[in-house]
């Protein structure tokens, strides 16, 4: 016989955060407006708006309300049975998601939420429902308050936001500075190998020997607790030793970027304030005021009398005990520039405790002395804490990768089996590439970790293939929060559909995903990534 309804189409929008009693009246004036015109038949809208047609969605609009009002007794025709259709939504839906509501006899209002199952899973739906009843009950209790701010969570969701999936453990001792763990560590094995490069190696009394004279040569220099000291070296044992002195010597170090400008690297230095920048004899610097030039491989009488630091009895006149400074782990142990893609460079101010928190006890791979540590990164990316300080502060060997090394991989996949590498992190950009080109090599580490960029799952998937690594984890973390935020292990098996999980929290991390007035957002939905603990940063410089 026909279909004996009209479909009104409705445009409703929230902005200028409305309150409950503004809003209804605006869609009690906009549905009045709309009936105005229910006559017209809503084929004949579709036919003057011409919108871009789609197999995959309606055309107008994707979402449907329908108030049955009017239900009754089905009606008496001579000579034939008439039976109401259940409103069960067994009959499906043509959108995405429809919601049919009538009022019952006994005054309460029952329906059903139709939807999708191309888009939608039935978990996803009943949490849509949850929030629907949530917004109905705070809309009912105060028509005063913002739409926006009434709160869509139940007690149990809430629970399970703030405390069942943020479960990351919690350190059971109290911070401590970075250089205090590694003299800790170097009482404790004092003959391992501590660092190795190019077949020369340190272990770790020596290591903290020679960091030590360095550090009471910055003292004697003018170096004083919280000031800062640029370094601009390229990666290397000389380099280690020099971040680990300045530490010694309650100051922090700020790396520079080798490749980038010198108008970069001097604004750098400008900016933070270094009173001395630690370098090598054939780095060219701009002259300038304020700070000094240091150049770490000049031998004594050579002008700074300053011996090579990757001399065995490095310059043996400046003393070799540890300083002992009064440390504190909230002090600033480096600041890290963001790279300036939005604006000016920031300086990242990195305390000590969040760099413990990340390598020692962290949730997500258990460092310890049997591990040998490829340093890859780029010094001056926050990927080179995990590098430096996770196999030195849990009593392993760091080897350092030079850059020609890195950028070949057959020379890379070498060096890892020659130096019995167990864990490396690469950007995403080599994991992609290194996942085609040596597989083998990097399935044979203990952890492989990779992030910095959107992953590609296929590489994933091509490296598991493989057999391994035993633990391949993606990571996610802004520099203001310490390397990583959170992290997530890739089995073989997984969605190679969806996008890679960022994980969950690392140690002593909290992450919440919160709306633009700070509020926790139900699961399913879009939020901005909120990150607390003892990773964040003290702020920029």
């Amino acid at each position: 016989i026909g279909f004996f309804v009209n479909t009104l189409a409705l445009r409703l929008e929230l902005g200028g955060e409305p309150t409950v009693g503004d809003w209804l009246a605006t869609v009690r004036r906009r549905v009045l407006e709309a009936q105005s015109h229910q006559d017209v038949p809503f084929e004949q809208v579709v036919e003057v708006l011409k919108p871009e047609r789609s197999l995959a969605h309606h055309p107008v609009f994707q979402l449907m309300f329908a108030w049955q009002n009017a239900a009754g007794a089905a009606p008496a025709l001579d000579g034939l049975m008439l039976e109401a259709l259940p409103d069960d939504g067994a009959h499906g839906t043509q959108f995405e998601l429809t919601l049919s509501l009538r009022e019952e006899p006994n005054g309460a209002i029952a329906g059903v939420l139709g939807y999708a199952t191309a888009l939608y899973e039935r978990a996803t739906v009943e949490r849509h429902l949850a929030a629907l009843r949530s917004m109905l009950a705070g809309m009912g209790r105060d028509d005063r308050q913002a739409i926006e701010r009434i709160e869509l969570l139940d007690q149990a969701q809430r629970q399970q936001l703030l405390v069942a999936w943020n479960d990351a453990p919690c350190a059971a001792a109290p911070a401590v500075c970075v250089h205090q763990l590694f003299e800790r560590q170097a009482l404790r094995t004092p003959t391992a190998v501590a660092v190795e490069q190019d077949g020369r190696r340190l272990t770790y009394r020596q290591m903290n020997a020679q960091a030590n004279r360095l550090a009471h040569r910055l003292a004697a220099d003018g170096v004083r607790p919280g000031a800062a000291v640029a370094v601009l070296l390229a990666r290397s044992m000389l380099l280690v030793v020099a971040q680990l002195a300045i530490l010694k010597c309650g100051a922090f170090y700020v790396p520079l970027d080798l490749e980038a400008p010198a108008e970069r690297q001097a604004a750098l230095i400008a900016d933070c304030g270094a009173v001395v920048v630690l370098t090598s004899r054939q780095r060219k610097l701009p002259e300038a005021a304020g700070w000094r030039r240091l150049d770490l491989d000049a031998t004594p009488g050579a002008g700074q009398g300053v011996a090579e630091v990757d001399a065995p009895n490095w310059h043996a006149a400046w003393p070799s005990h540890n300083p002992d400074l009064k440390a504190d782990p909230e002090a600033i142990a480096y600041v890290m520039y963001t790279s300036g893609s939005t604006g000016m460079p920031k300086g990242v101010m990195v305390p000590h405790r969040a760099i413990a928190r990340v390598v020692v006890d962290n949730g997500y791979a258990a460092f310890d002395g049997g591990d040998r540590v490829a340093f890859a990164a780029n010094p001056a990316f926050d990927a080179a804490t995990m590098d430096v300080w996770a196999p030195l502060l849990n009593g392993g060997r760091l080897v350092v990768v030079d850059a020609a090394t890195l950028l070949a991989p057959e020379r890379l996949a070498r060096l890892l089996k020659e130096r019995r590498i167990t864990a490396m992190f690469l950007t995403t950009a080599l994991f992609n590439q290194y996942a085609r080109a040596i597989p083998e090599a990097l399935a044979g580490l203990r952890y492989l970790m990779c992030g910095g960029e959107r992953a590609d799952p296929a590489a994933f998937a091509r490296l598991l293939a493989q057999g391994g690594p035993q633990h391949l984890v993606h990571c996610y973390g802004p520099t203001e929060t310490t390397t990583f935020a959170t992290t997530c292990e890739i089995s073989a098996g997984f969605d190679q559909a969806a996008p890679l999980p960022i994980g969950r929290p690392i140690a002593d991390t909290r992450v919440y995903l919160l709306d633009r007035l700070g509020q926790l957002v139900p699961p399913g939905a879009v939020g901005e990534i909120h990150i607390g603990g003892a990773g964040v940063a003290r702020g920029y410089l």
